[in-house]
C-alpha cells in the first residue's frame, strides 16, 4: 500500500508540473502575441510531443526496471525544472544556490557559466544576482596527511546510502537504510574515495582555501559549508573549527 502511495504521489506531481508547464507555455504564447491561433498551435504542438514520447518512454519502462527507470525521470525532470527556475530567479532578482553534489570543479565552473548565462539574458535587472555553491566540506589538519580519507569514505556512505534510499528494494527499518554496498557501484567512479577527494571539498585549510580561491575567480559570490556526511559529532565539530580558524580569514 505505502508503495502504491508513493507512485500515486509521484505521478500526482508530474501531472500537476507538466499541466502548468502547458498552461504557462501557452498563456506566455497569448500574451506576447495577443494570437489565438498561435497560442492553440503551440499547445497542440506541445501535447502532441508529449503523446509521443509517453509512447517511447512507456515502451523503457516496461522493458527496463520500472522504479529505477521512473526515479531517473523524476531526478531528470526535476533538474530540468531547476535550471529553468534558475533562468526565472534570475530574471526576478532572486539570488541563487548551486550543488555540484559528486561532481568536480568542471561541472561547478560549467554552473557558474548558466548562471552568468542567464545574467546575460536579463540586461533589465538593477541589482546583479549573486550565486552561492554549497559543497559536502570535510578540513583536516596537515598533520594528518591522510585524514581526507575517513572524510571521502563518509561522503560516499553518505551518497549510497540516499542510493540504497532511490534504487534499492529494501525496507528501512527505524527510519534508517543501510548504504549500498560498495560492489554494487565498483563501476561508478563518483563513488570512489579517490574521486570524491577531489571533487568534495576535501582537503588541508591550504587546500581548500586554494580551491575556494578558484570558485572566487569565477566568480562567486557565496560558499556553503556542507557539513552532513555521515561522520561522528566531533569529527565534523573539529573540521568546522579548522575552517573557521584557518579558511575564513583568507577571505576577510
Amino acid at each position: 500500500m505505502r508503495t502504491f502511495v508513493h507512485i500515486l504521489v509521484n505521478t500526482a506531481l508530474a501531472n500537476l508540473a507538466t499541466s502548468f508547464l502547458w498552461f504557462g507555455l501557452t498563456f506566455w504564447i497569448y500574451a506576447e502575441t495577443r494570437n489565438v491561433i498561435a497560442a492553440g498551435a503551440v499547445g497542440a504542438a506541445y501535447m502532441l510531443f508529449v503523446s509521443v514520447c509517453s509512447m517511447l518512454f512507456g515502451t523503457l519502462v516496461d522493458r527496463f526496471d520500472k522504479k529505477a527507470v521512473m526515479v531517473w525521470a523524476t531526478v531528470f525532470a526535476l533538474g530540468m525544472f531547476l535550471i529553468d527556475l534558475a533562468f526565472f530567479a534570475v530574471a526576478e532578482g532572486c539570488n541563487v544556490q548551486v550543488t555540484p553534489l559528486m561532481k568536480d570543479d568542471v561541472e561547478v565552473k560549467d554552473l557558474k557559466d548558466k548562471f552568468d548565462g542567464a545574467v546575460a539574458n536579463h540586461p533589465e535587472i538593477e541589482r546583479k544576482p549573486e550565486i552561492m555553491v554549497l559543497r559536502h566540506t570535510f578540513v583536516h589538519s596537515p598533520d594528518e596527511p591522510e585524514a581526507w580519507r575517513p572524510a571521502a569514505e563518509a561522503v560516499s556512505r553518505y551518497y549510497r546510502t540516499f542510493s540504497s534510499w532511490a534504487f534499492g528494494k529494501k525496507t528501512p527499518e527505524n527510519g534508517f537504510l543501510d548504504p549500498q554496498p560498495l560492489e554494487t557501484v565498483a563501476e561508478r567512479p563518483e563513488f570512489d574515495v579517490d574521486s570524491l577527494h577531489k571533487s568534495a571539498m576535501i582537503g588541508t585549510p591550504e587546500e581548500v582555501t586554494a580551491r575556494l580561491k578558484n570558485y572566487e575567480d569565477m566568480g562567486y559570490d557565496e560558499y556553503s559549508y556542507w557539513i552532513d556526511n555521515s561522520m561522528a559529532h566531533e569529527e565534523k565539530k573539529a573540521s568546522l573549527q579548522l575552517f573557521i580558524d584557518q579558511v575564513v580569514p583568507n577571505f576577510r
